[in-house]
């Protein structure tokens, strides 16, 4: 069976509705990655393209150009390094929710180029929200979680870290309790705070 594409799975269309009640334009698109990390080039690819588009294109959705937030889920936590790669100043902010955060021994070429790490010591890191799931079960993510956000700590970087104990990989639409709700209310005001 094929899976469905990124743009119309229901936790980011879910995500991108509680967006637009806030006020904010949300885009959700579809790209190329797959685990484990096949064709993360490409990916970071559709991410450019995407981010071109809709600044090229804000007029159409009411939006301003030079206020994005790019969010990152899971797996697509390496794809935040593209306004990274690029300096893209206009990107305010950034969501990284249970993210991967460093593709080492993954098979990717470029990984130095793909971790968050290898930019949270320039002055253009934009300020980063990053959620992370206590009881993740995905192997080796919250240890290359934790060793991120020492590392960005260290480095002074503008991060935002918000911690779900009892979390699982997906809390944000596996977990119906109070500290998933809060979370989600943290994200939106970090947001709202940047692009405004």
């Amino acid at each position: 069976p094929t899976s469905l594409p990124v743009k119309e799975m229901g936790a980011y269309r879910s995500w991108g509705r509680l967006l637009a009640a806030q006020g904010m334009v949300a885009v959700t698109f579809t790209h190329r990655l797959r685990w484990p990390l096949r064709q993360l080039q490409e990916s970071a690819a559709d991410v450019r393209a995407a981010i071109d588009f809709v600044r090229a294109s804000a007029s159409k959705f009411n939006a301003h150009p030079d206020r994005m937030c790019i969010a990152a889920y899971s797996a697509g936590g390496p794809l935040l390094t593209v306004a990274l790669q690029d300096e893209r100043r206009y990107v305010r902010c950034q969501l990284a929710i249970y993210p991967l955060v460093d593709v080492q021994g993954f098979g990717a070429a470029d990984e130095a180029k793909f971790a968050l790490k290898t930019y949270v010591d320039r002055p253009s890191f934009p300020p980063l929200f990053l959620a992370r799931a206590g009881r993740d079960a995905i192997p080796t993510l919250n240890e290359r979680l934790d060793a991120f956000i020492g590392s960005a700590i260290a480095a002074n970087a503008p991060i935002t870290i918000v911690n779900h104990p009892t979390g699982a990989h997906g809390f944000d639409v596996a977990n119906d309790d109070e500290r998933s709700r809060e979370i989600i209310r943290a994200a939106l005001e970090f947001m709202k705070a940047h692009l405004n």
